[in-house]
């Protein structure tokens, strides 16, 4: 049978922005049975491992029932965490829209998440920490987002012990996405760790980091590491430290897996690296000076020499230490090979209690048919979980978190609250016993694929275009398909062909993601397809073209006021061989050409918009260009030329920073060229000067790239120019054909 025919009995479904009557801390003023001896043989949990195995959280405390998905106030997440000595159950199941950020103040806490009914608890907004020692964590999801302006990571805490992190979901983050680093004894397993946001709302521009891990005795095993571009992770670099990395899944990095570990004795043994389409650099990690590994068994998909040779497949600094042997650790963990660590990591990581929700199973979905992206933002993959809040049916008469019915068939009595706390069965406390024991709904995530249009299409402003999507289900039969288009529920389909309309198309970069409904409510979201819609109509005097072959075609067209142009391109402007596109006009002589930059799109770091003399449409043709970078902490005027064909280009970049919109300039006389900034297109700044010996006649006009790097990832700048003017210098005059 493929749900739980209980699980939808304990369901009712409300929208639950005040809280239950009821809700907060339950504790009984003279309970007449004793206190767990929390015997330090007794794990956190059955399968908890590493060094926060024997973390003992809220055991033989009160039990804290939130009932509310709130902010704040009584019966919410918030007050639940803010005092120690507490196990946190939920009688709520939905999403908590946080207004500040949220601290895990108290120490000595279990939250255990799985209690919550309907499709789980997570947490959006902003970010959350610990600040307690001694917690359990299980069966929660941190996805921060970017609704709010923080620069932060979804989930993290320093300098504290004993804690343990298990089959939790963390995502979205401006800076890190897990980080809990300088703590002792600790452990992170069977959690997914995804989604990093690149160029987000971090002061610095790119980031979209895993995170930093470590300290004294920590441990990490059978994690997902997906679709962030650096930090997978970054281990903490204190001496002393020691880290237990083994048996996880890393998929998607950018241009690092992992580094760090100054100091410090790691291990890293038999986890699987795959490269995925955002990869640009393919190696393990980067041995760091004084620090010292232990690296073996790892499998990095694709390579066969560097899983032969593992430590092919590191970057050595001066200085590093290879280890022969393990680093020993107190609470040594179980190992499997990195092929059995991949297919228990994709069946079981995650928050999957009481279900894995849409966005865990896109990403599983991802590393198994090594698709998806790296993401500047939520609304490019489905956007915030839009799922209905639940109240829990469960009867629970003494509020101790134990079901009425599961009592009675343990031989506890459903009216004494006392009763969670007796321990039996190796120090394990009744409310543990019952916490333990909580199933999943039973179904399997079903899937979905946007088969039409393919990733990447161009479609012209103002047409239709149909979204069609393909379904399957393993174990049941989907009932639903919902169409999401930058992040906002747009349609719904209930029959075959899935499909949606998309009428009078506007101009612009689109993400869609279709997510799939079953028929016991589980869900999958799709990876996601970008549709790219263009204005089409004359753009006299201009004409355009891609240089070299961009994997999006490239586009120019006009504003409503004289000299607006848009340039819309994919590629990168580099090396010895260019790709972008180039609106243009052909001039003969001294020339000028002058623009305001308006905006550009930050497909990565250092995307750019510009001017530029060029000798022809050839890829590794000479030209001379003055461009303008995106970086979020301040864009230059950047000078480019190559000087001969096929030569590398040379850059002058000065120290004066700006932000846009800026003016730029760029000048000819003879095959002298020179470049200038301004403010307010009247009191210019020289920022480079370049001879290269360009013909007479030479193609003038606006460029645009997206940054592209050595990966294959295709991206789109929208770049956006006012003010766009082409001048003669000489009495010839420019001629423009």
């Amino acid at each position: 049978m493929k749900a739980a025919k209980w699980l939808k009995q304990m369901l009712v479904f409300t929208m639950l922005f005040t809280g239950l009557s009821g809700g907060g801390a339950y504790a009984e003023e003279n309970p007449e049975s004793p206190a767990p001896a929390n015997s330090p043989q007794t794990p956190a949990f059955p399968g908890a491992e590493g060094g926060g195995k024997y973390t003992t959280g809220g055991r033989g405390g009160e039990v804290y029932e939130v009932t509310t998905l709130a902010d704040s106030g009584a019966g919410s997440l918030r007050d639940a965490v803010s005092a120690g000595n507490r196990t946190v159950v939920f009688k709520v199941g939905g999403v908590i829209q946080l207004k500040s950020p949220l601290k895990i103040l108290g120490d000595n806490l279990t939250i255990a998440g799985q209690t919550a009914p309907g499709d789980g608890i997570t947490v959006i907004g902003y970010p959350t920490s610990f600040d307690g020692n001694n917690l359990i964590i299980r069966y929660m999801r941190f996805r921060l987002g970017d609704m709010n302006e923080t620069e932060a990571d979804s989930f993290g805490g320093r300098y504290k012990k004993d804690i343990i992190i298990d089959h939790s979901s963390f995502s979205w983050s401006v800076d890190e996405v897990l980080s809990p680093y300088g703590n002792e004894n600790v452990t992170v397993q069977w959690s997914i760790i995804a989604d990093a946001m690149h160029i987000s709302r971090h002061v610095k521009g790119r980031h979209g980091y895993g995170g930093i891990w470590g300290g004294k005795n920590t441990s990490f095993h059978h994690n997902l590491i997906a679709h962030n571009s650096s930090r997978n992770p970054a281990f903490d670099s204190t001496a002393g430290n020691s880290h237990d990395f083994r048996n996880n899944v890393v998929y998607n990095w950018g241009f690092f897996a992992s580094y760090g570990g100054k100091g410090a004795v790691t291990n890293i043994i038999n986890n699987y690296y795959k490269p995925g389409p955002e990869t640009e650099v393919v190696r393990f990690m980067n041995a760091e000076s004084t620090g010292s590994y232990f690296i073996d068994g790892n499998v990095m998909d694709g390579y066969p020499e560097y899983t032969q040779d593992n430590w092919s497949g590191v970057h050595k600094y001066p200085n590093y230490v290879k280890l022969e042997t393990p680093a020993s650790f107190a609470n040594p963990l179980p190992t499997e090979s990195a092929e059995e660590a991949y297919e228990a990591v994709m069946q079981s990581a995650g928050a999957t209690l009481p279900k894995r929700d849409a966005v865990d199973a896109r990403i599983i979905q991802d590393v198994i048919h090594r698709t998806g992206m790296h993401i500047n933002s939520q609304n490019e993959v489905g956007g915030y979980p839009l799922v209905e809040p639940v109240v829990s049916t469960i009867e629970d008469d003494d509020q101790d978190g134990m079901p009425n019915d599961w009592e009675i068939a343990h031989g506890l009595d459903p009216k004494d609250p006392s009763d969670r706390n007796m321990t039996k069965n190796e120090g394990f406390t009744n409310l543990e016993l019952y916490l333990n024991s909580i199933p999943g709904n039973g179904s399997a995530n079903p899937s979905a694929v946007i088969t039409a249009p393919a990733n990447n299409t161009v479609v012209k402003a103002g047409s239709n275009v149909t979204i069609e999507a393909s379904v399957s289900d393993e174990d049941g039969s989907v009932t639903k398909v919902e169409f999401y288009r930058n992040g906002e529920k747009v349609g719904e389909d209930e029959s075959m062909p899935f499909r949606y309309q998309w009428t009078d198309v506007a101009d612009g970069t689109h993400y869609w993601a279709a997510k799939t409904i079953d028929d016991t409510g589980t869900m999958a979201f799709s990876t996601s397809v970008v549709v790219h819609a263009n204005t089409k109509g004359s753009i006299r005097p201009w004409k355009s073209a891609d240089v070299g072959s961009p994997g999006i075609p490239g586009h120019t067209q006009l504003g409503g006021e004289p000299g607006e142009v848009t340039v819309k391109s994919a590629g990168d402007i580099g090396g010895t061989k260019d790709v972008f596109h180039f609106a243009y006009q052909k001039v003969k002589g001294d020339a000028e050409i002058v623009a305001r930059i308006e905006s550009i799109t930050p497909t990565n770091e250092e995307a750019e918009a510009g001017i530029m003399f060029r000798e022809s449409l050839k890829e590794d043709a000479l030209f001379v260009s003055l461009v303008v970078p995106y970086i979020r902490t301040g864009k230059r005027g950047v000078t480019l030329s190559r000087a001969e064909e096929g030569g590398e280009v040379a850059r002058i970049q000065p120290d004066q920073e700006f932000q846009l919109p800026y003016w730029i300039k760029l000048v000819r006389k003879d095959n002298q060229f020179t470049s200038f900034v301004s403010q307010d297109g009247t009191s210019w700044t020289t920022v480079g000067n370049v001879q290269v010996d360009l013909p007479k006649q030479v193609y003038v006009g606006l460029v645009a790239d997206a940054s592209k790097v050595n990966n294959e990832t295709w991206k789109y700048n929208t770049s956006t120019f006012s003010n766009v003017n082409i001048s003669a210098k000489t009495g010839i005059g420019p001629k423009a054909e």
